[in-house]
């Protein structure tokens, strides 16, 4: 369909004609022809019309990349449309109708060298996302799409990480002399709290006997700023009975302030933003770990250290993955099945015992 140009006092401008059950009609006042194609291709679609897939694929992306905005959270869509950035549109610089199985091929045969097996089947399904909806601006619906998947592979993921024990564990809270990150360390070993979560408790989620976890806050927005935002999953949402150690790190932390509402957030920030930042717990974290000689483990693997201690200590995984806050007791399995096999073991002596 033809798209013009016409030049105002403002500047140029672009419109499209369109002809539609015999009648034409005429559309003005886009800023770009860009914006104008996508306009024409979605009315088109609206209208069942044939698309002729005359369309460069980078012309519709801005489309796509607004349509995931709309279906899932902010949180989501920002990581979906920079996975998609990196690692998918970069093999769709053509035209709509100039797409073939060809190109799906080499498509499939640069995810498929990749090691991860989740990152490959990850990457398949949004390729396929992406052609379902290229389909309403011109690919052919009859695109060989079979070689989009990942040869079979077990789907349990060989999982590498460090923990501190228990006993590592205090020679590090030890050495902490600042209140406030006495705090924050405790509530992610106790409780394996996500970073996120820990820095979203306000005042109020916390009483004299339960610690409530209701939100998190996140700086992978795309926004450039700290976001509170609500837990994607409803096991994600959950309480704590509130243990010694972290209520008297609460009380102590409290001498610190003064002048707080419970609405604020308990790590609330002196300065633009919400709360403090991870960066700013990181460093001090490093600083703990050489006071205390231990080596270096990543912030969110006090995490993964509150969950081996409790499979090593014989709870069950439906128990770890309440604790967690896991979705299900299959992703507790999926993250910790290596530490699982020392239970057989447990089984296989009371055997060999009768």
């Amino acid at each position: 369909m033809p798209i013009y140009s016409y030049k105002t006092k403002k500047g140029k401008l672009w419109y499209i004609k369109l002809n539609i059950n015999g009648h034409q009609y005429v559309y003005r006042g886009f800023n770009s022809k860009k914006a104008a194609i996508i306009y024409e291709a979605s009315l088109l679609k609206d209208e069942h019309k044939l698309v002729n897939g005359n369309y460069e694929v980078s012309e519709l992306i801005p489309l796509f990349c607004s349509l995931i905005e709309d279906k899932v959270k902010i949180t989501t869509a920002h990581w979906k449309i920079g996975v998609y950035k990196r690692h998918i549109f970069k093999y769709f610089d053509c035209k709509v109708q100039d797409i073939t199985s060809m190109n799906l091929e080499i498509i499939a045969k640069s995810i498929n060298a990749r090691e991860n097996f989740k990152d490959r089947k990850r990457l398949f399904a949004m390729v396929k996302e992406f052609l379902y909806f290229l389909m309403d601006y011109g690919l052919s619906r009859n695109i060989n799409m079979s070689m989009l998947y990942v040869p079979y592979q077990s789907t349990v993921v060989e999982t590498n990480f460090d923990y501190y024990t228990r006993e590592e564990f205090n020679q590090f809270i030890s050495v902490i002399d600042n209140p406030k990150y006495k705090l924050i360390f405790t509530l992610l070993f106790d409780y394996g709290l996500r970073i996120g979560e820990c820095l979203g408790l306000r005042h109020k989620d916390i009483t004299n006997d339960r610690v409530f976890i209701r939100g998190s806050i996140t700086a992978k927005a795309g926004k450039g700023k700290q976001m509170y935002v609500k837990p994607k999953t409803k096991s994600s949402v959950r309480d704590y009975p509130m243990l010694t150690p972290i209520k008297q790190a609460y009380l102590d932390y409290l001498k610190t302030i003064s002048n707080y509402d419970r609405n604020d957030f308990v790590f609330k920030a002196t300065k633009n933003n919400m709360t403090i930042g991870e960066s700013q717990i990181r460093r001090e974290q490093k600083k703990y770990e050489e006071l205390s000689m231990l080596r270096h483990i990543k912030l969110h693997e006090f995490r993964h250290s509150c969950a081996t201690e409790l499979i090593n200590k014989g709870f069950s995984p439906e128990q770890v993955a309440a604790w967690l806050g896991h979705s299900s007791s299959e992703v507790t399995l999926k993250t910790y099945f290596h530490l699982f096999p020392s239970r057989k073991m447990e089984i296989a002596n009371f055997y060999n015992k009768t």
